[in-house]
């Protein structure tokens, strides 16, 4: 679902100058490649939760009414951080798209911010209600380096990850200039998601690797560009089979183990 609900993204917003199912073949590589994302956690709901929110976001760019969207992308965010608490760091990047894709409007800022408030509102009538102290809330915030124990295919893996964004962040940079203003606006806005996901593992005092998931939806946005710009195709051929012997090799070793 994150997979189809992201690249229909690019699609709708044109990042690419034709359809493709590139940036959906990358997210499912990329989270296939690590057999210990395949449990069920609430990295995984606010991921679906901020590609839902992302989707809200490039709706607002030229609409005259957008006080439903502003409500709903507050609403949503403010789940987000109930369900889990780090993911507050992504305030910034919204408020960032916020500011570049809609002028400045006290309303329209005080319905986002009255979004947010709503969950939180009936969570603090709830712990009010049953006497809970808040500050129990805000114990997941701390520093710590993310718990990254991977086997040495895993290390490939990653390695070959960073290395196709490193290439498509490249292409996105050099071709940019060729694309419509909107779609100019979302790539910015993937860049400031992929800067906060990359932030926000290192907050957070759940420094398991699964806490790293939300990196995946814009790397595979941008990983996309490298198969999708270069003119010869062994590159694609190489880094895409590759990747899809080291999904089968880890999950292997991964059942074995």
């Amino acid at each position: 679902v994150q997979a189809i609900t992201i690249n229909t993204l690019v699609s709708n917003q044109k990042l690419f100058a034709k359809s493709n199912y590139l940036t959906g073949m990358c997210y499912l590589l990329f989270t296939g490649l690590f057999p210990s994302l395949n449990k069920f956690s609430p990295a995984i709901i606010i991921t679906t939760l901020l590609i839902g929110i992302l989707s809200l976001l490039c709706k607002l760019f030229n609409q005259p009414e957008v006080k439903k969207n502003l409500y709903n992308i507050g609403l949503i965010f403010g789940f987000c951080i109930l369900l889990y608490f780090p993911a507050i760091y992504f305030l910034l990047p919204i408020m960032i798209s916020l500011s570049y894709l809609r002028p400045f409007k006290i309303k329209e800022w005080v319905i986002f911010i009255l979004g947010i408030i709503t969950p939180i509102y009936f969570l603090l009538t709830y712990l009010y209600y049953f006497d809970i102290r808040i500050s129990e809330l805000f114990s997941s915030i701390n520093f710590k380096l993310p718990a990254m124990k991977f086997n040495d295919l895993e290390w490939i893996a990653m390695a070959v990850i960073i290395f196709t964004v490193i290439i498509g962040f490249v292409f996105v940079q050099n071709n940019r200039r060729k694309l419509l203003v909107q779609s100019r606006k979302v790539w910015s806005m993937m860049i400031w998601f992929l800067i906060a996901t990359i932030i926000q593992p290192f907050l957070s005092s759940d420094a398991a690797f699964l806490s790293v998931l939300p990196l995946f939806f814009p790397m595979a946005a941008i990983a996309a560009a490298a198969y999708y710009y270069p003119n010869r195709n062994w590159f694609s051929f190489i880094s895409h089979w590759g990747m899809v012997i080291l999904c089968l090799l880890t999950n292997y070793f991964f059942t074995q183990h």
